[in-house]
Order: C-alpha cells, then sequence, then structure tokens
C-alpha cells in the first residue's frame, strides 16, 4: 500500500511537470512589423504590414507604388504605360493600350507612346495633295489622297516623309487591255461548255469600265466576240495584232486576261505572267524589272477579289508578253476545269469585284513604280 502511494504521488508529479512545461511554451506572435512601403511617385504615402492592405490603399492614388521594404524591391504599381500625344504635347495617360486608342483617334495629330517613348500608333497624314504646287489637303491614307486628287485637274499626291511622288494625273496613262481569244478560237472550254473567249471578255468589259472611272485611258483589244485579223489562221500573226496595240496607242502597260485549263480537275488558283529572258527564240520584253513588278501587284489583288488560291507571278515566254513594248503582264484569273474556281468565274459579283481590284492594282504600281 505504501509503495502504491509513492507511485501515485510520483505519476502526479510528472502530470504537473508536463503541464508547466506545456504552460511556458509561448503562442507564436503574429508580426506587427511593417513590411510594406506605399508612394505616389517619389513621394512616401504610407507603410503597411501585409502586401494586401498596402495594394488596397496604393489603388487610391494615381502613379502608386508597393514597395517591399525588405530588399527595397518594386512589387505593384498603376503607373500608366501609354501616353497619347497631340504633337508633342502631352494630353493624357492609360493603363490599357487600346483605352490609349481610342482617346487618341478623338484627336487630329495624335500618337499613342510608351512610357519608355516607343511609338505605338498615329493618326498624322501621310501624304498631301496638291494641284500644281498649291497644297489642298492632307490624308492618312493613299486611297483616300488619291480618291481627293482626281477631283482636282493637275493634282499629285506627295509622301510627306520624302516629299516623293506617288501618283498624278498630269498625263493620264494609257493601258491595253487584252482578253484573251476571241472569235474562231473559244480558248479553253469547261465541262459546262463555257468558254474562255466569253469570260475574259466579262472580266474586260468590266475591267475597262472601272479604270476609265479611275481616270485611266483604256484600249480594249476586242469589245465583242471578235478577231483582230478574221481572215488568218496564222496564231502568231494574231497575237501580234494584239501586240501591235501598245505601241500604235502610246500604251504604257499592257495586261492580258485568260482562264486557266489543266487536264486534272484538281488544279486550282490564280497566276499571273510576265517576262524576263529572251531563252525562248531571243526576243524578250524590254521592261522585265516593271513586268515583274506589275505582274506581282496584278496578282496580289486578283487573289484578294476572287478568293482563289495563289499561284504566284511566274516568268513566262508567251507571245503577247516577251513581243510587248511595254511593260506588260497576262493573268490566268482561274481554272476552267475546276468545279470551284469556275463557279468563281461565272459569279458576276466577283468579276465585279476583280474589276475594282484591278484599278487599285494599276494605281499601286505607278504609285511604287516611279514609271510616268
Amino acid at each position: 500500500m505504501k509503495k502504491c502511494m509513492h507511485l501515485l504521488l510520483a505519476g502526479l508529479l510528472v502530470i504537473g511537470i508536463v503541464s508547466v512545461a506545456e504552460a511556458a511554451t509561448p503562442t507564436p506572435a503574429v508580426s506587427t512589423a511593417k513590411q510594406y512601403n506605399v508612394f505616389q511617385r517619389q513621394t512616401f504615402l504610407k507603410s503597411f504590414v501585409t502586401f494586401n492592405e498596402a495594394v488596397a490603399y496604393a489603388k487610391l492614388w494615381d502613379h502608386s507604388s508597393v514597395v517591399k521594404i525588405a530588399g527595397n524591391l518594386w512589387l505593384w504599381d498603376n503607373y500608366p504605360r501609354f501616353h497619347v500625344f497631340q504633337g508633342e504635347r502631352l494630353l493624357k495617360e492609360f493603363t490599357t493600350q487600346q483605352a490609349a486608342l481610342d482617346y487618341a483617334k478623338l484627336w487630329a495629330r495624335s500618337s499613342v507612346r510608351t512610357w519608355t517613348g516607343s511609338w505605338l500608333w498615329d493618326n498624322y497624314p501621310k501624304y498631301r495633295v496638291f494641284q500644281g504646287e498649291r497644297m489642298l489637303r492632307e490624308y492618312k491614307s493613299f486611297e483616300e489622297a488619291v480618291a481627293y486628287a482626281r477631283l482636282w485637274a493637275g493634282a499629285s499626291v506627295r509622301q510627306i516623309s520624302d516629299g516623293r511622288w506617288v501618283w498624278d494625273n498630269f498625263q493620264v496613262k494609257t493601258l491595253v487591255l487584252d482578253p484573251g481569244h476571241g472569235g474562231r478560237d473559244p480558248g479553253a472550254i469547261a465541262l459546262d461548255g463555257t468558254q474562255e473567249k466569253d469570260l475574259t471578255l466579262a472580266f474586260g468589259l468590266q475591267a475597262k469600265a472601272e479604270l476609265v472611272k479611275r481616270g485611266y485611258n483604256v484600249v480594249m483589244v476586242r469589245e465583242t466576240d471578235m478577231e483582230l485579223i478574221p481572215a488568218t489562221t496564222d496564231l502568231a500573226e494574231e497575237l501580234q495584232a494584239r501586240v501591235d496595240q501598245s505601241k500604235v496607242s502610246g500604251a504604257h502597260l499592257f495586261v492580258s486576261l485568260h482562264a486557266n485549263s489543266f487536264s486534272s480537275s484538281g488544279t486550282y488558283g490564280t497566276e499571273t505572267y510576265y517576262n524576263t529572258t529572251s531563252s525562248y527564240d531571243g526576243s524578250a520584253n524590254p521592261f522585265p524589272e516593271q513586268s515583274r513588278q506589275l505582274a506581282g501587284i496584278i496578282q496580289k489583288h486578283a487573289v484578294r477579289a476572287m478568293g482563289t488560291y495563289n499561284r504566284g507571278a511566274k516568268d513566262s515566254n508567251f507571245y503577247v508578253l516577251r513581243k510587248n513594248t511595254v511593260p506588260a503582264a497576262l493573268v490566268e484569273i482561274g481554272f476552267l476545269s475546276n468545279a470551284g474556281d469556275l463557279k468563281k468565274l461565272e459569279d458576276t459579283a466577283l468579276q465585279q469585284k476583280f474589276a475594282v481590284e484591278m484599278g487599285a492594282a494599276i494605281d499601286e504600281y505607278f504609285s511604287v513604280s516611279g514609271q510616268k
């Protein structure tokens, strides 16, 4: 019994010791030290214990930032990254690019720049319209400038950056437009009986109307279902008569319109040809680089109009190209042998769209080629 009492007392003593030890262990304290500073630009505003408190307060101020005291680390800011200028006058600052763009569009000669000074957008005029040497108006886009310049005789469009002339109506440009085939020569024939000569004439007449509207003098090789030399059976003689139209009319350009065909109905798309080589019979177009440039521009606009596969601009020795006396291009608008292309070729709305793009292509050619 005595022994049991000793054990009980020893146990109580141990329990008491443990309890006292546990009670003496300190609970981890939540730090109340301020760890984040809030600034407005370089001006100190306030210190906070937590990052969230600091950010919440900083949002009440423009151009504010949160900096971690330890290490002086910049953790957050609401500095505007996009600045809107009119000329060199700062109008307003924005935190998003879209907001800056929307505001800048309200002002003439405005720009959007990053806080580091890089230009992202501007609506500065790029072109000036002159009548003679009298400046009429400024425009941002070449198309708008040309449209306005057409209203005035003796007008020109010049780039503001370097003063270079990119368009004028001082001299009316003459273009020979050649709807391929005609008369006894039907060209390619589709499975539904559609003849190439009929389609090229339809495209040609639409293109002529658009080009005339844009101020060009258009010489049509044919405006009906005909041949230039009905009595001949010599294809070269007929083609030479078409080429001769360039010299007779004093043309600046020659463009021939065609529709393609292939043994495989799976072949489709638009392609435009030019000539730079004399490998066929020793003859070559005297303006190879201008012809290449013209073909490339026409190809781009033709594909845009028709929505066809882009087969590219290619070098060729076609008679009307290599025997011509002016920059010349031949465009194969689509394949009669392909059902998808044929549907597009027969679409009158696309024929009209092609005409508009042809007008734009000729405008573009004269604006970039330097040809007078």
